[in-house]
Order: structure tokens, then C-alpha cells, then sequence
């Protein structure tokens, strides 16, 4: 979706920014609407919920605030007149922001109250629909909520509300009497016996099908299917956990036959992922096809070296004989800067490409490069001592793409064995904030395993997170011996590493890994 995004928006710091009211969906990524990627990759500020954090895209703009208010391990809810007083004083300061909330902004969620809030401070706003779990987590379940013949009404309710009236303004038994809807209630696992008793009591029949579906859309999503009269017990005994949904009518009789969403391999695991966010989407997206909730923490980030370091060599690439990518990342910046200095391939001359491995291969190729020389195992040091065994370097001028961290032994070997050696760097590696909803996660719910793919990444994660305790509990598992070695350093228990040192090569290990556990 990458072509999606666009230009971030530029505001005279004495107009009134947007205030973009965008529905997140139920919780799976994948139903965030194309309107809503837009916005969130395009604007200046997020203010997010904690059920909308799974949905924030990884190719977030580096540079965007993220204003987290949702239940925190420190604090409740931030006050709604809060939330609405940080939109209102975003937007005055010239900033698009984009509030994003669970479902839908105007389905249970308090979009209306923050528009209305919006518009009597004089700020323009603009409601980006959701879709709301009602629908969406009934037919992840397998459930429809409507059926030709037998169920022609749907009746989204909440279970859950303000404990502080005086009455209730959800007639349960009148909702009881309609044998031809579907009700699907938000927010019921406290209340669900109290809900049943006043269905049944509105003579809905004890026998109806019933459900319960926990996590809907996302990789944990459970289902607990009973006669109506039966539900909340087996809700109970399955321990049930917000957030869920409750689903009463006749069509839930269709769950059975129509769920399609089966339990997959690792269904409730939860993996922390630390790999930089501008470069995780694959691992993010394979880890969710096999039913793992990946916490999305990125220790590090790249960030492009300026161009005037890169200036001194471009009149003289072509004289190079060789030039080492010894990184996806050090491949993007190198032909990024080029792109912004008005060049393209040409400028290589006739320089032949090795590449230290497949990633670094692929990306080579989306600019129209193919490496001449990519070595068995994707590390420098076997990238030295295969390429020195086919190669003759005496009196070869190489050039190596590099970032501004690791060790220097590949242009020492190089020279060595007789090359002319330069460097440019292409890249700085910095580390990343920690998000507050990712941090409450980890300390509340920990994990199942983290991964590591440099050993960058191990370093800063103990930097961020210092007191997180996982050293004993959590496996580490890392792309390769050197994140494994300095997991293993910095006080990692249990260190797996990667047969094969590439995204999928984690992910296989990974999985073997949390099998066996």
C-alpha cells in the first residue's frame, strides 16, 4: 500500500489544522480502510486509543507526535474533556491530526462528543468511518448477522453502560422479543448473565444459539458458541477476557459450518518485535498469517547520512572496480542519495555488486542492480573469506557501503589482500522511543519470544526497556550468530539463532521455537 501515502501536509503555523476522526476497525490491520492509511501516513499528530494501537501502520513518518491516551499501567483512561482539549490545541497549532479509535469513531466510541467539541472551537474536521467490530468480529467467527428469511434485523447494543445512571436504557427484554434479529452487544463479559436473564425473560427462547468471541479479527480471537441459557457458564469456564462481543440470534447456529478462520499455528502467542519499523512489515505480516500478536517495539532507526557525504565520491564512482552492500538498509540510502543528486544506475559505471545477502540482493534489484557475488552465509566475515577465495584483489579499487556502527574487518581484509579500500556511509542507526501502550504490554502481559535482527537492536531494547525482566522467561531469537552473540552478552538466557539468516530464516526458527516450547 505503499503507493497510498502522501506528501505530509504543509500548514501556515497561523492556520487551523484538520482534526481527522478515523475508525481503526475491530483490531485486524488489514481492515483499516485505504482512507484511514492515508491519514495516518500522512498527518502530523496520532492520538490513539490502547484497542487501536495494534493497527498502527509500521510505515509510520518518522518525525509524527504520537499522543497515546489510552489506559495506561500509571494512570485510567485520560478524562474525555482531556482528549478533547489536546485535539482542539493540535489543530490550533497548524497540526493534521489524526484521532484514531477502535471500530468506528461514531459506533460506541465518543466521535461524536470530539466532534462536537471540534466544531465549537471553530476546528475543521473530518469523519473517516471504521468497521465496527459488530459486524466484522461476527464474521471473522463465522457468524452473519443477517440471513434472508431469518434474521432481517441487527441491533448493535452496548452491555456495558454507565454504571452511574439510574436506569438502564437498553431494554433487554424488549430486544428479548424479536425472534427474527440479531443482537450484538459490545463490551458484555461483565454483565452477560444479567444480559441473558433479561433476554430470556423478554421471551427470547433459552435454546436460541448464542456466542461469545474474544479479540475479534485479531490473532488471539476465541469463541465460546452455547444455547443462549448455557452461555454464560461456558463464558466463565473458558475465562473470557475483554475485548469481546456478544452474538445472540439465529443465524450463530451457522458458526459451525461457516467459520473460516481456523486456529492457526501459533494462535496467542505474543512476540515482541524489535526490527526497525520502516523495514518490519514482512516479518510483521508473517508472523500474523501463523496466529502470533506481534508487540511492535523497535529499538532502533535509520535514518539517511547527509548527502554532503556522499558528494566527495559520486564524480569518481565509475572508477571503482567493486562496491560491497553489506546491508538492505546501506542499498536503500546509497541509491536514495543518488536519486536526490539527479543520478541513476549510469553513475556505477562498469563496478560489479556483491551483496551480503538475499534482503540486500532484493532491494539491489528493485533498482535495476543484480549482484555479481553473494556469499553462502549472510556475514561479513564469510563474505570476506568467500569473495577473497574466487576473487583477486591486488590492485582492485573497492568501494563499501556501510552504516556508521559494526566492525571495520571486511575493508581491513580487503586491504589485506591487497585492495584500495574507501567507505561512505549511507546511514546512521539511532535508537527509537519506546511507545508507552507498547511498553504497558510488555510489563502487563510479557511475551512469548522476542526477536532480534542486529545486534544494534539488542543493545537498544535493553537501553528502552531496562527493568523488563524477560532475560530468564523469553527466548531470544536472533537472524544470526552476531545479534546472538551480544543477545547472549547482555544477559539473554536462552539464545536461538536463525539457520538462515534472512526474515523468513527467523521466522522458520521462530516457529520451531515456540513449538517446542
Amino acid at each position: 500500500m505503499a503507493d497510498l501515502k502522501k506528501e505530509p501536509p504543509t500548514h501556515n503555523p497561523d492556520d487551523v489544522g484538520t482534526v481527522y476522526l478515523v475508525g481503526a476497525g475491530p483490531g485486524d490491520p488489514a481492515l483499516l480502510t485505504l482512507r484511514g492509511y492515508e491519514v495516518l501516513t500522512s498527518c502530523d499528530a496520532i492520538v490513539y486509543d490502547r484497542l487501536a494501537a495494534s493497527v498502527l501502520p509500521p510505515d509510520l513518518r518518522p518525525e509524527v507526535e504520537l499522543h497515546f491516551v489510552g489506559k495506561r499501567a500509571d494512570r485510567h483512561h485520560l478524562p474525555q474533556e482531556e482528549i478533547n482539549s489536546l485535539l482542539i490545541r493540535l489543530a490550533q497549532a497548524g497540526q493534521a491530526v489524526c484521532r484514531l479509535k477502535g471500530g468506528d469513531p461514531f459506533v460506541f466510541a465518543r466521535g461524536c462528543e470530539e466532534a462536537e467539541a471540534l466544531r465549537r472551537e471553530g476546528v475543521p474536521f473530518e469523519i473517516v468511518p471504521g468497521v465496527t467490530a459488530g459486524i466484522a468480529a461476527a464474521a471473522y467467527a463465522g457468524i452473519p448477522v443477517t440471513r434472508r428469511g431469518e434474521a432481517v434485523r441487527v441491533c448493535l447494543v452496548t452491555a456495558h453502560e454507565d454504571p452511574t445512571k439510574p436506569t438502564n436504557q437498553v431494554d433487554w427484554k424488549a430486544l428479548g422479543s424479536d425472534p427474527h434479529g440479531t443482537v450484538a452487544a459490545y463490551m458484555p463479559v461483565a454483565n452477560l448473565a444479567v444480559v441473558v436473564s433479561e433476554l430470556i425473560a423478554g421471551g427470547l427462547d433459552p435454546n436460541t444459539p448464542a456466542a461469545v468471541i474474544e479479540r475479534g479479527t485479531m490473532p488471539g480471537q476465541r469463541t465460546v458458541a452455547a444455547p443462549l441459557h448455557e452461555l454464560a457458564v461456558k463464558v466463565q469456564e473458558a475465562g473470557i477476557c475483554p475485548p469481546a462481543l456478544f452474538v445472540v440470534g439465529k443465524t450463530v447456529a451457522l458458526q459451525k459450518k461457516l467459520a473460516w478462520r481456523t486456529e492457526r499455528p501459533l494462535s496467542g502467542k505474543r512476540v515482541i518485535v524489535t526490527r526497525p519499523a520502516d523495514q518490519a512489515r514482512e516479518l510483521i505480516t508473517s508472523l500474523r498469517d501463523l496466529g502470533v500478536e506481534p508487540l511492535i517495539c523497535p529499538s532502533i532507526q535509520t535514518v539517511p547520512a547527509s548527502e554532503s557525504e556522499l558528494v566527495p565520491l559520486v564524480s569518481n564512482l565509475h572508477e571503482y572496480d567493486w562496491i560491497f552492500f553489506t546491508s538492505e538498509n546501506g542499498a536503500r540510502y546509497f541509491m536514495t542519495m543518488l536519486q536526490a543528486l539527479d543520478l541513476d544506475i549510469r553513475a556505477l559505471g562498469g563496478a560489479r555488486i556483491a551483496a551480503v545477502g538475499r534482503g540486500t540482493e532484493l532491494r539491489l534489484q528493485q533498482y535495476y542492480l543484480r549482484a555479481d557475488f553473494v556469499p553462502t552465509a549472510f556475514r561479513g566475515e564469510v563474505m570476506l573469506r568467500e569473495f577473497l577465495a574466487q576473487v583477486s584483489v591486488e590492485g582492485l579499487k573497492i568501494l563499501r557501503v556501510r552504516g556508521d556502527r559494526g566492525p571495520a574487518t571486511l575493508e581491513q581484509g580487503l586491504r589485506g589482500a591487497g585492495a584500495t579500500v574507501d567507505t561512505v556511509l549511507a546511514y546512521h542507526i539511532q535508537a527509537a522511543e519506546l511507545r508507552p501502550d507498547v511498553a504497558d504490554a510488555i510489563t502487563a502481559d510479557g511475551a512469548h519470544a522476542i526477536t532480534f535482527t542486529s545486534g544494534s537492536s539488542v543493545e537498544s531494547f535493553e537501553t528502552l526497556m531496562p527493568d523488563h525482566g524477560l532475560h530468564a522467561s523469553v527466548p531470544a531469537v536472533c537472524i544470526g550468530p552476531v545479534t546472538a552473540k551480544v543477545a547472549g552478552e547482555v544477559g539473554w538466557q536462552r539464545v536461538v539463532t536463525a539457520t538462515v539468516s534472512t526474515v523468513m530464516g527467523l521466522v522458520d526458527c521462530l516457529s520451531d521455537t515456540l513449538t517446542e516450547a
